[in-house]
């Protein structure tokens, strides 16, 4: 199955060396689209110097002015140049206004200007003397007006004043650019000795005039269409560029040019050219371009850029070693991206240029295949480009310009079709199958140091894989990808300094896929979800061997959790990024990161920082935090970390951004860096403190006064368990089976009836077959008297109280008597027996003791008189004897 190959680093400026140490940046235009291929709309030019002026140029607050030498007057709705301007102006913005006519010598009292900008006017013509005056100008901008290329329009000598004028811009003015009437104006142009950069609209079918050889200073000239101008030039014919032979840069992008209407010969004039702009010439084809280039072979082209030269909705193509024969000598830089190629020839590599540096052929087609192994043998490659598309197209209008070439066209049909590559024209892949049971090693050019695999659809577990050691590769971007797990490791990437994983989908990182890397220093993970899968959370091992990593992004990750130990290997951090996070807590050690310059939390939940995190930050000397758009919660509870975080070095005491969070109520921004919250905190909390600590202690008591009610409500019951426990762990207590007890009645009495129940009450219940228990008589020696009691409740059937005045007064009868009571309750069994001996007035009985009374069974003693009646009592005993044994 076909899938995606490697792919290439793309940098925003890149350094180009040549051999003899002449060094240039190369800036990488972003891929565009034309109107009228199905591409988003148009787009209103702005010159780029205007951009800048109003901010950085303008070096007096007196814009527009009587005063001003820097004068921005854009965007004013004036029709003529203002008359209060001074003759001491020096740069003049005049864009977007109505200006519909430069009258002869109306900028004649400006001697020292400069800079004219005159972008987006409605001029449509110039006079001969438009100029006139204008003798120290440097830079005139003419673009988006309605001046046609006709010798109406511009004069032969409407220049002529213009001696010093090295950059004239005048695109997007022949929106009819295929007017058989319209010529490039080389005669008018043919003065400016010192031009030096010229753009202008591309007319079709038209020559560049003989005008143009007298500019000899002239080394870039821009015709490009769609964003920058209007062209369509469809032709290219061999005395196209004759008079152009000075030129450095060549930008012919976006120009409809027909490959069929190219001259194999059209580029001979031009051996001086260092930068070729092709991009967008969808009907250019490669095989044109392949004969084409023939003819700079040995120039000094060092730059060449044949983006999208092929229809987007061509078939794969196949690159062989006749595309790249031709290629300059001394190139340095090539661009070939959104091509359709899929599959590249081995010979191909070891033909390309020897110095090339930097190739981008990225948003193209290629498959895995075994081309890749020939790739070392680029040996000064220093960045690869093997990207996704940067741009989405409009659903198409019109069919494809030339989904094949043209029948007239240098490449014949049945050569074109030997070229595209079709699946059902693939030899056998059994051999490719058993050679890929091989453990493969990537082999990288050896001076590869940036590899971008950027938005290049790949989809991928990354799994282990095995790069050859000769590499000096430092910049992996892999971002905008699928790769939902990382498992490693990576080896032979040792160099590596700069590794990008975001928007890849990344959940799960095994410990193991960062062993390899010693010296990672940058490493971005954000807008990834590395929080949701539990197995695989973030956690101190997965960074453990990154000691040199100085720059780490976890930015939109949905992490709700950040470990404490999370960054304890990070030693050398510089900046970690956090922001975009949902967690709410941020715990961490973070005092040994020496280094940490950025520390990131805006967008996350985080409400205050605790008094160690503030301990650490105060540690760190050179740290700057970012808090804004986090709920500060600012009420008196975390008045103490807003005073903090006021007064500490770490954040910016603008306070741009940050909002305060209310228990309740809206969140509101903040504006003045905190101090009137701060101001109404200080007042009002120590108030709210004083209630805090009255509500405090209220409830404080209240809570003690329930506790002591409780334990006094069930006393009792909690003794009893305490020594029911403490018997059971000492093993005193016996363990009776189910209704059987040692005894069968627990006296319970006062010492003052002592002699009525050993002489009275125990013979006769022992007469009758009752085992009675006495505690002066059989309570255990040495051990305590609420154990003994304890004791004596639970082995004895039933416990018989002796009602006297004297046992309502003892405090141990009555003890015997909760016991009792509480083991009825424990057991469910019928504890309780009162032997009622004399009258007690209900005031001394008490509402307990009257309440046991009558919920338990008792019997009244025979009063004095009836005592000696022998078988009264022996009736009595019997009764009470019975009562026991129930």
């Amino acid at each position: 199955m076909a899938t995606k190959c490697l792919a290439a680093i793309v940098a925003s400026i890149f350094v180009l060396c040549t051999p003899n140490g002449h060094c240039r940046s190369l800036t990488f235009r972003s891929q565009s689209d034309d109107d009228e291929r199905d591409r988003p709309g148009s787009y209103d030019v702005f010159d780029d110097e205007v951009r800048g002026l109003s901010e950085n140029q303008l070096k007096t607050k007196s814009l527009c002015s009587p005063t001003c030498k820097y004068c921005d007057c854009s965007s004013k709705g004036l029709t003529s140049i203002p008359s209060y301007l001074s003759e001491d102006v020096v740069v003049l913005n005049m864009y977007n206004n109505s200006v519909s006519e430069l009258a002869n010598n109306s900028l004649v009292r400006f001697p020292r200007l400069e800079k004219l900008f005159l972008a987006r006017n409605n001029l449509s013509r110039l006079h001969e003397r438009s100029f006139s005056g204008l003798v120290s100008l440097q830079h005139l901008s003419l673009v988006n007006n309605r001046i046609a290329m006709t010798e109406h329009s511009i004069p032969v000598g409407v220049f002529l004043p213009l001696q010093k004028l090295t950059k004239l811009s005048m695109e997007r003015n022949n929106q009819n650019s295929t007017d058989p009437g319209l010529d490039y104006p080389h005669l008018a142009l043919s003065v400016l000795g010192q031009l030096v950069n010229l753009s202008m609209d591309g007319l079709r079918n038209k020559t560049f005039g003989p005008g143009f050889s007298n500019m000899t200073s002239l080394r870039h000239l821009s015709i490009a269409g769609f964003v920058t101008g209007y062209c369509k030039l469809d032709v290219l014919r061999e005395d196209t560029f004759i008079h152009l032979s000075s030129l450095h840069s060549l930008n012919m992008s976006d120009c409809f040019i027909q490959g069929s209407e190219v001259h194999h010969l059209t580029f001979t004039p031009l051996q001086n050219l260092k930068t070729l702009d092709l991009t967008f010439n969808e009907d250019f084809g490669l095989e044109t371009f392949s004969q084409a280039v023939c003819a700079l072979k040995n120039s000094s082209l060092t730059w060449l850029l044949i983006n999208n030269i092929v229809s987007r909705f061509s078939l794969a193509l196949r690159i062989n070693r006749s595309h790249v024969d031709c290629l300059p000598t001394g190139l340095l830089a090539l661009e070939a991206t959104g091509n359709s190629i899929e599959i590249v020839d081995p010979s191909v590599f070891s033909a390309l240029p020897q110095g090339l540096q930097l190739l981008n052929v990225g948003d193209n087609k290629f498959v895995f295949e075994h081309y890749l192994q020939y790739l070392w043998q680029l040996k000064s490659l220093k960045k690869l480009m093997l990207d996704g598309g940067s741009y989405l197209h409009n659903i198409p209008s019109k069919y494809p310009f030339s989904a094949v070439p043209h029948q007239h066209s240098l490449l014949q049909a049945d050569q074109y079709s030997r070229d595209v590559i079709h699946v059902a024209q693939r030899p056998s892949q059994r051999g490719d199958l058993e050679s890929s049971r091989e453990c493969i090693t990537f082999r990288l050019p050896p001076e590869l140091e940036e590899l971008e695999m950027s938005k290049a659809s790949l989809k991928y577990n990354l799994s282990p894989i095995k790069f050859d050691k000769r590499n000096k590769l430092h910049t992996l971007k892999l971002d905008k990808n699928y790769f939902p797990s990382a498992v490693g490791p990576f080896e032979g990437l040792e160099k590596l300094a700069g590794l990008d994983l975001s928007r890849t989908n990344l959940a799960c990182i095994k410990d193991s896929f960062f062993q390899n890397f010693p010296f990672l220093r940058r490493l971005n993970l954000g807008e990834n979800r590395l929080n949701s899968t539990p197995d695989c959370l973030l956690k101190m091992s997965t960074f453990s061997n990154l000691s040199r990593l100085t720059h780490l992004h976890l930015d939109d990750n949905g992490l709700y959790h950040i470990r404490p130990d999370l960054f304890l290997g990070l030693h050398s951090l510089v900046s970690l990024k956090l922001n975009n996070n949902p967690f709410w807590i941020f715990e961490t050690r973070i005092d040994h990161m020496a280094q940490l310059r950025e520390l990131d939390l805006h967008l996350t939940a985080v409400r205050s920082l605790s008094p160690d995190m503030r301990r650490q930050i105060d540690s760190l000397k050179n740290v700057s935090v970012n808090m804004a758009s986090a709920p500060i919660l600012c009420e008196c509870n975390n008045l103490k970390f807003l005073e903090w975080m006021t007064s500490s070095p770490a954040f910016n005491k603008t306070f741009e951004g940050y909002k305060c969070a209310f228990d309740g109520t809206k969140d509101r921004n903040i504006t003045d860096g905190f101090q009137q919250i701060l101001r109404n905190l200080q007042r009002e909390c120590p108030k709210h403190i004083a209630i805090f600590f009255i509500i405090l202690a209220a409830s404080l008591l209240t809570t003690l006064i329930v506790v002591a009610v409780l334990l006094y409500r069930f006393r009792w019951k909690l003794r009893f368990l305490y020594y029911v426990a403490y018997q059971r762990y000492w093993d005193r207590c016996p363990q009776a089976e189910p209704g059987a007890f040692q005894y069968d009645v627990f006296l319970s009495y006062a010492f003052e009836d002592e002699q009525f129940v050993l002489n009275d009450l125990n013979p006769a219940l022992s007469s009758l077959g009752l085992r009675v228990l006495i505690h002066g008589r059989d309570f255990r020696a040495g051990e305590y008297i609420a154990s003994n009691i304890v004791t004596a409740v639970k082995t004895s059937r039933r416990t018989l109280v002796v009602l006297t005045a004297a046992q309502v007064k003892s405090n141990w009868c009555t003890y015997e008597l909760q016991m009792a009571n509480v083991e009825s309750a424990y057991s469910g069994r019928p504890v309780l027996v009162f032997l009622i001996m004399e009258k007690i007035r209900r005031s001394r009985v008490g509402i307990e003791l009257a309440s046991h009374i009558s919920t338990n069974t008792y019997i009244a003693f025979p009063p004095t008189a009836h005592r000696t009646n022998d078988q009264l009592m022996k009736a009595f005993y019997d009764r009470l004897a019975n009562d026991l044994r129930g």
